[in-house]
């Protein structure tokens, strides 16, 4: 069984054999409604633990660590509630945004953790991670956003992002939700290449610039509310520290 069906009626009423031979196919076709459902949610579910997986895998090869992971799901879920997406959004953000580098499992792992900077051919081919992470997921229905967050999260506002070069409002809302997250969190986070920089100073970078970082590089939206309330990216990023 997968559900009740019942009815009620204002006066009593005896055996009615036209009324149950009506019903039966209501009921069947109610019981076929819900058991696609739970056949969906538990496909939904199984999809979920296969990006579980992944996750581990992606932080195995890229040297990412579980608390990097659990601040880029709380950074995009706060910011998918700035660009008032619904709470199933939000959700689907804070576990999915986890595989935004996927794709470097097809990069070598010497110019991922390489000390010094990289060289413009080495960096094209850092730059394919971003197409890469959308091709290994898939084109299953469940995963689409997680496809979009892989090829999305390297565009910029102002169309000087890769890999399309998307402009503005070209970029899908996820692409930019992931985008200010992974900047703040890159800058705070010590690397083979860079040491840890604090909050103040990364506020900084992302609101004034730096030689590789603007402040048009960000939906303009998101970027005035990190203007006012960057101290709870501070909160998120002191909760799950390294």
């Amino acid at each position: 069984p997968v559900g009740g069906l019942t009815m009620s009626f204002t006066r009593f009423r005896g055996k009615d054999s036209e009324l149950l031979d009506t019903l039966v196919p209501v009921a069947s076709a109610l019981a076929g409604f819900l058991y696609m459902e739970r056949a969906q949610r538990e496909i939904k579910e199984s999809y979920h633990y296969l990006v579980e997986k992944l996750q581990e895998l992606t932080a195995l090869y890229h040297d990412e660590t579980a608390e990097h992971l659990q601040r880029m799901g709380a950074y995009c879920r706060m910011l998918a509630e700035v660009l008032g997406r619904s709470p199933e959004e939000q959700e689907e953000m804070f576990f999915l945004a986890r595989v935004h580098d996927l794709g470097k499992l097809r990069i070598p792992r010497e110019l991922l953790t390489k000390p010094g900077p990289l060289t413009a051919e080495e960096f094209e081919i850092v730059k394919e991670h971003a197409r890469a992470g959308a091709e290994i997921l898939g084109d299953a229905r469940w995963l689409s956003m997680a496809r979009t967050i892989c090829v999305s999260h390297h565009e910029r506002w102002d169309g000087s992002g890769y890999p399309k070069g998307l402009k503005g409002m070209e970029i899908p809302w996820e692409g930019c939700v992931v985008a200010l997250a992974d900047v703040y969190d890159a800058l705070r986070s010590s690397r083979a290449y860079k040491p840890e920089l604090s909050h103040e100073t990364v506020r900084r970078i992302i609101l004034e610039g730096d030689e590789r970082v603007r402040p048009e590089h960000f939906h303009p939206r998101l970027l005035d509310f990190f203007r006012e309330h960057s101290d709870r990216f501070a909160v998120i990023y002191d909760s799950a520290r390294e």
